[in-house]
């Protein structure tokens, strides 16, 4: 079991929505809130070493299909996803 608090990032992350927190489908995301830095990484492509248990697809695609507005951020200019998720 991981926690928010594991990321070396949580000290300075203010995403609502953490693939490291099992109780993220019980949080709430606002449109103006920003989104957890190994999720854009992974939708861009080129997510790194860091935590490589949380980055298959299965893990990550629940949380961008309950988040739609999230999903549609991570978009580009035109609407296009970075990568196919």
């Amino acid at each position: 079991m991981t926690s928010p608090s594991d990321c070396d990032r949580f000290d300075m992350c203010g995403a609502p929505i953490c693939p490291m927190d099992d109780d993220w489908k019980h949080r709430v995301m606002l449109d103006d809130e920003p989104i957890c830095f190994y999720i854009r990484k992974l939708v861009r492509g080129n997510i790194g070493g860091a935590y490589p248990e949380l980055w298959p697809i299965a893990r990550v695609t629940p949380i961008l299909d309950t988040f739609p507005r999230m999903r549609h951020h991570l978009c580009d200019s035109r609407g296009t996803k970075r990568t196919i998720i």
